[in-house]
Order: structure tokens, then sequence, then C-alpha cells
């Protein structure tokens, strides 16, 4: 949900912002939701997606947290999947449906740049490219891991972070 967040924030404050980095993140257009840009997005080669269950009151939803390790840190060692685990809690619902609010004039202003995990399972390459194509980024990287890079790559993760911020500095 970062690039949903980063982009709202962007919106907001774009004097405060020199540049926008998604990393293997949900790239949003105006009006779209995280349900929207996930939804019916059947990915070839995708046999399996992240089963959630929304709680008994429809507020939140949930995943098997063995699935959210396979899904989100599955290149990861596991005493820092096990730590991330620890901190997984319930995530609303509203957060998933709220629409981005984003326009030109202050949200497309600012220099924005993707870093693609390869082997993402929560947000697959092909999804990936599909946002880039319709909210482009001037820089592109690429990294050979899962969704959680911070983790399993910290390193390379910090090294394409130290070209962004070159780039657009």
């Amino acid at each position: 949900m970062g690039g949903m967040a980063i982009s709202q924030a962007a919106e907001y404050a774009p004097d405060r912002i020199s540049a926008l980095v998604d990393v293997t993140a949900l790239l949003p257009t105006n009006g779209a939701s995280a349900f929207d840009l996930t939804r019916g997005a059947e990915i070839p080669g995708q046999a399996l997606r992240l089963q959630i269950q929304p709680s008994p009151d429809g507020q939140y939803i949930t995943a098997e947290l063995e699935n959210v390790r396979a899904f989100l840190y599955g290149e990861t060692a596991k005493d820092w999947a096990d730590l991330a685990l620890s901190r997984i809690v319930p995530q609303p619902l509203a957060v998933m449906r709220a629409p981005a609010q984003l326009s030109a004039g202050r949200f497309g202003k600012l220099p924005r740049a993707y870093i693609e995990c390869q082997r993402d399972r929560v947000i697959p390459v092909a999804l990936q490219s599909h946002m880039q194509a319709a909210t482009p980024c001037g820089t592109v990287l690429k990294i050979d891991t899962d969704h959680s890079p911070f983790y399993s790559t910290p390193e390379i993760l910090a090294a394409h972070l130290g070209k962004i911020t070159v780039t657009y500095s």
C-alpha cells in the first residue's frame, strides 16, 4: 500500500517532495483504488494469488501467515521473515477501497522512479509493467527478488536508491 500512500502524499504536498520512488508498489491513476488496480488482473503464469478473507464484520481482511510468508517474503531469510510476520495485522478494507485523488498539476508534476521486483508474487511483473504504462516513471530499475527487497536484498535496494537519489537530487 506504500505506492498508494506516497502518491496521495505527493498530491497533498508536492512542494515538499523531490521525487517519488515506488518499490514494487501499486502505482495509481486518479480515481483508482488498490482494489481497482489488482481486481481481475489475471497474470499469465500466476496460478496462485494471495488468498485473503474478510473479517466477520466486513471491515478488515486477513490472510494465513504461511501464505503471507510465501507471497511477501519468499526470498527472505527465515529470521527476518519471522520478524516481519510477527508484525502483520488485519488490513482495513476501507483503505483498499479508497480511490486515489491525484491531479496532473500536483502529483503529476513530480518525477517518479520505480523499482521492479522480478519475483514479486503480490504485484507480479506484468502488473507492475501495466501500471507503469498508465503512470510512467522516468527511471525503472529491477531486482531479482520477492515483494520485500528491504529484507531479502537490502544491499541491492540501497544501491538502487542511491542511484535514484543522484539522478533526482
